[in-house]
């Protein structure tokens, strides 16, 4: 069966996939990967492998709510440039809270049906809320979002 995918080109040489992820271990300082068979089934544990990516407070808040509001059926899915922007947002209101649609408008170079979208989503997931009146009021972090400042 491996032959036929190799020459389909859906596969490379059988084994050579494992001798990469093997010598990129080697190249990490990594341990090597562990494999075992358990019934029917090919078992492979990387150990002692975590993840790197780091986030800073706002990021990783924007993303962990975003995936909560998708979860509850708050919002759909969005795109990885829309939260991009999100934090971006986000990034400007905890320097600066209390700015209105406008100065995140200037902030951001998009149009302002733009941002008012991207503020919609931040609200409905609680990332930010409007206080005030509506020609005078302005946008806050919510609570919620602030504890991943800390």
């Amino acid at each position: 069966m491996a032959n036929i995918l190799y020459v389909r080109r859906y596969i490379e040489m059988i084994g050579t996939g494992t001798l990469r992820m093997i010598e990129d271990c080697k190249d990490h300082d990594y341990p090597i990967p562990e494999w075992k068979i358990k019934g029917n089934s090919l078992e492979l544990s990387l150990n002692s492998i975590g993840h790197r990516i780091k986030y800073d407070g706002v990021s990783d808040g924007v993303n962990r709510l975003i995936a909560d509001g998708v979860s509850d059926g708050v919002i759909d899915g969005i795109s990885d440039g829309v939260k991009k922007e999100i934090i971006e947002i986000a990034k400007y209101l905890s320097d600066a809270e209390g700015i209105n649609t406008d100065d995140v408008v200037d902030h951001i170079g998009k149009s302002k049906p733009t941002i008012e979208r991207y503020l919609k989503i931040a609200r409905d997931v609680m990332i930010v809320e409007f206080k005030g009146a509506p020609k005078t009021g302005g946008y806050y972090l919510t609570k919620r979002m602030k504890k991943y400042l800390n």
